[in-house]
């Protein structure tokens, strides 16, 4: 089944980046030029929730709580994307990625080898794995809070670099 979007509250040359549903129902989808829409009859209809020209990554928990990323900021909403508050995490380097194995334990990685965790959702966030500048991680999953996976390449080129994957079995002390 193929969706035409149409009539759905998405614009034409909107470039929609990626998709986080926590269930049947609810859709987040994030557009790299102008922020995020939300679901909440499968994709029927979308509203803009966030408006922010630099969003590449949602993490939707449920139809109330999400996360939106780009590359220096995070966005966190409790209410359906009424209302955000940015969350911070550092200012340096860009993050890429982001993860949840409960509402309250988060994983954030990014280029240069940096990952962080937070234990409270978001409000507080510790780099839990020092930057290697030759390393770039695209993606991160937690399969619980203490197991994680990262991948990702060696070197400045996702061309050229050799792919890495690290894991965590005791919530990011050690990799």
């Amino acid at each position: 089944l193929w969706w035409e979007l149409k009539n759905t509250g998405i614009g034409a040359g909107e470039n929609l980046m990626k998709v986080s549903t926590p269930n049947s129902s609810v859709i987040w989808i994030t557009s790299g030029a102008t922020g995020v829409y939300r679901s909440i009859d499968a994709g029927q209809t979308f509203t803009k929730v966030l408006t922010d020209s630099d969003i590449d990554e949602p993490l939707a928990l449920d139809a109330n709580t999400a996360w939106a990323m780009c590359n220096f900021s995070l966005y966190k909403t409790t209410n359906g994307g009424a209302n955000w508050t940015t969350q911070t995490i550092d200012s340096w380097p860009d993050k890429n990625a982001i993860c949840a194995a409960d509402a309250n334990t988060l994983y954030c990685a990014g280029w240069e080898g940096a990952i962080w965790k937070t234990t409270n959702g978001g409000t507080t966030w510790t780099k839990v794995r020092i930057e290697t500048m030759n390393q770039q991680f695209g993606n991160i999953a937690a399969a619980s809070a203490s197991v994680v996976y990262v991948c990702g390449q060696e070197g400045a080129s996702s061309i050229t670099g050799a792919p890495v994957i690290y894991k965590t079995t005791d919530g990011g002390t050690t990799w």
